[in-house]
């Protein structure tokens, strides 16, 4: 017995050194070591609300886009890239994740991918890559854990020229343009190359149109456009459209006075598309509150330039989606991809002398978006399955009965006309599918491939008996308490420059999560942002972000906790923006 018990211990102690001093490489280290990096650099453009119809790569006949026509021509443009999504963060995240939104949960505000993945932007950053949060992508919850540096609050132009001679190479530089957003009042030179007052036809058609010039929230209830509003309201789209475009231009005049032209991927795509009235309304989810899941809004313009690597005028006719454009980049880099990735490279298709195979796709957005009234109670979905020639749409609500649509868009491509009762065996392929797809949805979960790694022998004891790694420990956090801003206080753009700065009395390494409520009628929006620190800075903002989009939200209410549960409130305070 007393033999048995030293063999027992013996084994033991053998185990518990293995364990101790053997080197398991983790997820992230297998990625990282088979990577054969290829280091381009990679300028990623997505203008804000892009309708593919006003475009003239894509048919449009008016002098929208002469800069991003030239790109198309040199470069590789997609004729039928299908969208994640109907408002900007759903979107741009399952881009960033190459995963469905229905996965990585960013449904609304106040949502963030959990933290556990090793997402794609953070591999390139520990491959070397800088990857600094410019202006254009705003810091809030929904950004949160996508691996940006959150650093350089700078303007795009001011990233190049602040680093004039010595840009940190390799680079991911991502620049979401906003401007093309509702109001549509890009000013001159641009609205008198499209619009002409003679396109308004009555004094009560102008007073539609001037919503669409002064509001960002056009909720479809709130208005009945009607046709002859469509001219005037689509000329203003237009010159938002040449507004980006001149920005293209002068971006890629930047690039190439910096030698950066010959080893640069550049990306010409968008967060969605745009209602422009094809449905009678202007805007998308988070605009009207009225989602769906049209073509202007879910088919997507997309363009890929890079003349040493790729080919010239490539056009690819078949079905691609969004979230195979991060595994595309993977690819040209040299980067093995997670195996939680749900798009596919798209590199060999653009390679390919034969034509590419259509690749089926999904989309799903609530009704409002960002702008949903109960960021943490959502009620309403709207799905669709799409594949080139039909489209399959499923609205599903916790307070209205499930209603479906099917359209032929071969034949009908602005979707005038549901043929569901027509077409019922294309329906039932189109509904299982989606049926099928949702489900997995709800199996997949994070897969933790940046988890804490053991090193040291104790921790590897500890780790081999799954004692390794705890939560944060709240019970010495104390309460918080703002010192910035303070109750009553007024923020002007001239003072602070754009940037502004939220600090509270607290703990530098804790984690922390701020409440807020803010806006009136419309604008009215409450939620929650998650922040590591007592510090947390927004911005910096332009001056016309701030006008056409803080002051609109005023009063701004905020309230402070330690991301414990239940919160531990700081007192609110609240401030304003002024004009």
């Amino acid at each position: 017995m007393k033999k048995l018990l030293v063999l027992a211990a013996v084994g033991i102690a053998g185990v518990l050194a293995y364990a101790a001093f053997r080197h398991v490489p983790s997820p992230k280290e297998e990625i990282l070591s088979s990577a054969k990096l290829r280091p381009l650099n990679i300028l990623y453009l997505t203008s804000e609300s892009f309708n593919l119809r006003h475009l003239g790569c894509y048919g449009y006949p008016k002098p929208t886009s002469p800069n991003i026509d030239r790109l198309a021509a040199e470069g590789v443009r997609f004729t039928q890239m299908v969208n994640a999504s109907a408002w900007t963060n759903e979107s741009l995240v399952s881009v960033f994740m190459s995963l469905e939104s229905g996965i990585h949960g960013v449904i609304t505000r106040s949502r963030n991918v959990d933290p556990r993945w090793y997402t794609p932007l953070e591999i390139l950053h520990d491959l070397g890559y800088s990857i600094p949060r410019l202006q254009g992508f705003q810091g809030d919850q929904n950004h949160s854990f996508l691996g940006f540096d959150d650093v350089e609050y700078v303007s795009e132009f001011d990233w190049f020229r602040r680093h004039a001679g010595s840009v940190p190479q390799p680079f991911f530089l991502f620049w979401h343009y906003l401007p093309t957003h509702l109001p549509y009042n890009a000013g001159e030179p641009y609205e008198s190359m499209f619009f002409r007052e003679d396109m308004i036809r009555s004094p009560e058609s102008r007073a539609r149109v001037e919503r669409v010039r002064k509001d960002s929230v056009i909720y479809k209830n709130s208005v009945t456009f009607q046709p002859e509003d469509r001219d005037a309201i689509a000329a203003l789209y237009d010159a938002e459209i040449r507004r980006f475009d001149d920005f293209v231009g002068s971006l890629m005049e930047e690039l190439k006075s910096a030698g950066l032209d010959k080893n640069t991927l550049v990306i010409i795509g968008c967060d969605h598309g745009e209602e422009i009235m094809e449905h009678g309304h202007v805007g998308h989810s988070s605009t009207t509150g009225a989602g769906h899941m049209f073509e202007e809004l879910v088919h997507v313009p997309l363009i890929l330039w890079a003349p040493e690597m790729l080919p010239k005028g490539k056009v690819i006719d078949a079905q691609m989606r969004t979230i195979d454009i991060i595994p595309t980049i993977f690819e040209l880099l040299g980067v093995p991809a997670p195996a939680y990735f749900r798009g596919a490279s798209m590199l060999g298709d653009i390679r390919a002398a034969a034509p590419a195979v259509d690749r089926m796709a999904f989309a799903q957005t609530s009704r409002y978006g960002f702008g949903e009234p109960d960021p943490f109670n959502v009620p309403d979905y709207i799905y669709c399955a799409r594949t080139p020639e039909w489209k399959f749409i499923t609205y599903v609500s916790k307070n209205e009965p499930t209603r479906e649509e099917l359209y032929h868009l071969t034949a009908d491509p602005f979707e005038r006309e549901n043929v569901l009762e027509k077409f019922q065996k294309e329906a039932n392929e189109l509904r299982v599918r989606l049926t099928e797809r949702l489900i997995e949805y709800g199996t997949i979960k994070p897969v933790p491939l940046d988890v804490a790694v053991a090193e040291t022998p104790w921790e590897k004891i500890l780790d081999f008996f799954g004692l390794f790694g705890s939560d944060y420990d709240f019970s010495k956090v104390p309460r918080p308490v703002w010192t910035n801003p303070t109750d009553g206080m007024a923020w002007s753009f001239d003072k602070t420059g754009g940037l502004i700065r939220l600090e509270w009395k607290g703990l530098p390494d804790c984690p922390y999560v701020i409440g807020y409520e803010l806006g009136q009628g419309d604008y009215h929006l409450t939620g929650e942002v998650k922040v590591e620190g007592n510090v947390k800075d927004f911005g910096s903002f332009s001056k016309d972000y701030w006008t056409t989009y803080l002051v609109v939200r005023n009063p701004f209410t905020l309230r402070v906790s330690p991301d414990m549960r239940p919160r531990q409130w700081s007192e609110p305070v609240t401030f304003r923006f002024e004009p």
